[in-house]
């Protein structure tokens, strides 16, 4: 029985929506910004600009006292106060370990450029995945599906880890199907 739609063709109108609904948010921030001349937050649609990448430093902090599960107050952040408790499971705390020998930037870039081949790993393990040819039409789609989705600038913008779990998921799925491909 053909597929009732073509996989390329959905792969196109998925690209296109994203890349859509990304402009769309581009120009709802905008407006407020350039027109109405009005702050955060009616001027992004990612999180307050003092947290940005907070989930990161905040692990890499409790990681680096070797005690992540302490309780103890925030004072080099600027603009945030009370106290941060690591909420990670102790696997976060023990990847990220080695982390702790850099400066924190270099280690933010470097967290962020595993991050981004990861994710551009992911983006070609489902390319392949539904039969994609590999053409400037895919590589051009990556700059959509990637720097533009939503999920993944959030967690950028946070330095959040979370998205490394689904991926971990995904890949558990795709290499459990790929063995029930060959066994079955």
């Amino acid at each position: 029985m053909p597929p009732l739609i073509d996989r390329a063709w959905a792969f196109r109108l998925a690209r296109d929506i994203l890349f859509l609904g990304f402009l769309l948010n581009v120009g709802v921030c905008v407006f407020p910004a350039l027109v109405l001349e009005r702050e955060y937050p009616h001027t992004t649609f990612l999180f307050r600009p003092v947290d940005q990448f907070q989930d990161f430093f905040a692990v890499l902090r409790s990681t680096e006292a070797l005690d992540p599960y302490h309780i103890r107050p925030v004072t080099e952040v600027p603009g945030r106060t009370g106290v941060e408790v690591s909420n990670y499971f102790p696997l976060t705390h023990i990847l990220l370990y080695p982390f702790t020998w850099m400066e924190k930037e270099w280690a933010l870039a470097l967290y962020l450029g595993i991050s981004l081949l990861g994710f551009s790993y992911g983006y070609a393990q489902i390319c392949r995945a539904i039969g994609l040819r590999r053409n400037a039409q895919w590589v051009g789609a990556w700059f959509v599906f990637i720097p533009f989705n939503y999920a993944i600038l959030m967690t950028m913008d946070r330095g959040n880890l979370e998205l490394w779990v689904f991926l971990t998921i995904a890949f558990g799925i795709y290499c459990f199907s790929k063995q029930r491909e060959r066994t079955g």
